[in-house]
């Protein structure tokens, strides 16, 4: 028979495991009837806590990092990797521990937190990215009552510090970039909706189009198709497909654009005579594509150094009034995005 977990107990009582773990620890504000719910419930199913609960001592200088699990490894994915170097360079000079936990999806369905930031055996938290790390499993960490700072992410409901890009001006910037040239047909390649950085550039986009007083054509912005190594693939096929086709692409992140390059290619399209193309991020394979992509610079390192650094203003001086700290971005222009041809206008 399987072993009955503190999941368990949360789900029949119909409470978090953050207040199950209250619970059993004694710590936090839980009313009596919540108390003597959780209880009972693991009277009922045979729950024998963890005896892994904090202890004295047990909370050494730690920080937490929680990454969602991806296709690559987080030391493998050239964004991720920067931030996380911004991450360690602060945390080694203050002589703490940085321990990475990668969330798989199965966990972060379940909101089911590592031991020791249930435990609060960690000094602080930094969640990177949401994606599968949704809001609801952001508030359960919240609920621990841990230092807690979110990189390059946000929520709307809690008052959670975060570091963010300033992925809106950086999504304003590229469309209007490209209209400055003379587009007037201007597609774009959506990410996933569960980021909202990705969203944020989408409304870049949208805020650039209006002000130029471009109509918004749907049709110029499809709806996601693929993810992993075919985003932005089949959203750019679909785009050259049109009646009417763009004559400048920008996607949304420079996985995307070097996708995107790849299906123009695999069409006989020619980047950046046929159709301009940008991208955004700044990657490695964006600058070594042929032609190289355009795209936006933002702050990867910084924004890892910036998001611990505020997390240790937290942990020495306490809780305070949580602000979203926004970086700069800054455009790059290569060898994909040049002005509209004749033939094109």
């Amino acid at each position: 028979m399987a072993r009955v977990t503190i999941f368990d107990v949360a789900e029949a009582a119909g409470v978090s495991i953050t207040t199950v773990s209250m619970v059993f620890n004694g710590k936090g504000k839980i009313s009596t009837k919540t108390r003597q719910r959780v209880l009972a419930e693991a009277q009922r199913l045979g729950y024998v806590p963890s005896q892994k609960g904090p202890q004295k001592g047990k909370r050494r200088n730690r920080i937490a990092l929680l990454v969602e699990e991806q296709s690559l490894e987080p030391q493998r994915d050239y964004f991720i990797a920067e931030v996380i170097r911004g991450i360690k360079q602060v945390v080694q000079a203050r002589n703490y521990e940085l321990e990475t936990y990668v969330i798989p999806r199965s966990l972060s369905v379940r909101k089911q937190l590592p031991d020791p930031v249930l435990y609060r055996e960690v000094r602080g938290v930094i969640i990177l990215e949401g994606g599968d790390l949704s809001d609801s499993y952001v508030s359960e960490v919240y609920a621990t009552g841990l230092p807690l700072v979110l990189a390059d992410n946000f929520v709307y409901d809690k008052p959670i510090h975060s570091v963010t890009i300033d992925n809106m001006t950086g999504g304003f910037l590229v469309t209007r970039r490209l209209i400055e040239q003379g587009h007037r047909r201007v597609g774009f390649i959506r990410g996933s909706p569960k980021y909202k950085p990705l969203v944020e550039r989408y409304l870049g986009y949208l805020h650039a189009l209006e002000e130029a007083g471009i109509p918004y054509d749907p049709r110029l912005a499809p709806p996601r198709v693929a993810g992993g190594h075919y985003k932005g693939y089949y959203e750019m096929l679909t785009l050259l497909d049109l009646d009417d086709p763009p004559t400048a692409v920008f996607a949304v992140s420079d996985k995307c654009a070097v996708n995107a390059l790849k299906a123009a290619q695999s069409r006989g399209v020619r980047i950046p005579q046929d159709v301009a193309l940008f991208g955004f991020d700044d990657i490695p394979d964006a600058e070594a594509s042929n032609p190289p992509i355009s795209t936006v610079s933002i702050p990867k390192y910084e924004l890892g150094l910036v998001a611990a650094d505020h997390l240790f203003g937290l942990i020495d001086y306490g809780p305070r009034q949580p602000v979203r700290i926004l970086l700069p971005t800054e455009l790059v222009e290569r060898g994909s995005s040049v002005a509209p041809c004749a033939r094109s206008l």
